[in-house]
């Protein structure tokens, strides 16, 4: 008897303290709400219906196409880039590709640029078409959750300029408060450049925590576990977009 007793009260402290996907909400106040997948997304190759995605609600969708380059063999494309960047602007959403920035090599911004602009290309996306947001540079911790050992500022800067060249969008960085105290010293370089951010910052805050250099952000990655009609799993991250469905359509070329 105690131990089932014991079982509920846990039971009903998990229902409190772990939010159950299915019930996440957008923070307060912002209305326009988008997507972020990458191969996570496509469980056991399930695709994503994004019709059903749009008619839940959704309006914009940031996509991982690459990360790495082929210059120090590090590289990856996200197989289901090229179906899910299509479909999502066929079926009215806007979309952004996006590059993962792997920093195990020094030097290399040119090259993952290189390695980016090559698959985005070969997807149909120019960055002028009806529906093309900006591109998007993810610059985070690696996959094991620590700083890279490289991908400095410059290397960054280098990669967000190639790209800004090639497709005459000024990207936007994805990047935390958090990784940019903890792996670059807090600096305020990689604002410098002018680039919007999506600022990854998960809690219950009615806004934002920013990292240093920024004063205002564009996206807000704010759920890392959240269910959407038509994605096949609730491990799907979202975002808001800040602004209205006016200034959503003037930035994806729709106005």
């Amino acid at each position: 008897m105690l131990l089932r007793r014991l079982i509920a009260v846990l039971s009903v402290l998990a229902a409190v303290l772990i939010p159950d996907p299915a019930l996440a909400v957008p923070p307060a106040t912002y209305r326009v709400d988008g997507v972020d997948v990458a191969s996570w997304q496509h469980p056991g190759g399930a695709a994503i219906d994004w019709r059903q995605v749009h008619a839940a609600g959704v309006e914009f969708a940031t996509i991982k196409a690459t990360e790495g380059s082929l210059a120090d063999r590090t590289e990856y494309t996200n197989p289901y880039f090229r179906g899910d960047i299509t479909a999502a602007r066929n079926a009215g959403l806007a979309v952004a590709p996006y590059h993962f920035y792997l920093g195990r090599n020094p030097n290399t911004g040119g090259a993952q640029a290189d390695y980016f602009i090559a698959a985005v290309r070969a997807s149909g996306y120019t960055g002028s078409r009806p529906g093309d947001l900006p591109p998007i540079l993810d610059y985070e911790w690696d996959w094991k959750g620590g700083c890279p050992p490289y991908g400095t500022v410059a290397d960054v800067r280098t990669w967000l300029t190639r790209v800004c060249a090639a497709f005459g969008r000024t990207p936007l960085v994805y990047t935390s408060r958090a990784f940019v105290a903890g792996c670059l010293g807090g600096t305020a370089e990689v604002a410098a450049g002018g680039n919007q951010l999506q600022v990854a910052y998960y809690g219950t805050a009615t806004s934002p925590s920013l990292p240093a250099g920024w004063r205002h952000w564009l996206m807000w990655q704010w759920t890392a576990s959240s269910c959407v009609g038509g994605v096949p799993t609730c491990r799907l991250t979202r975002s808001v977009f800040n602004g209205d469905q006016s200034l959503l359509a003037g930035l994806s070329n729709r106005r």
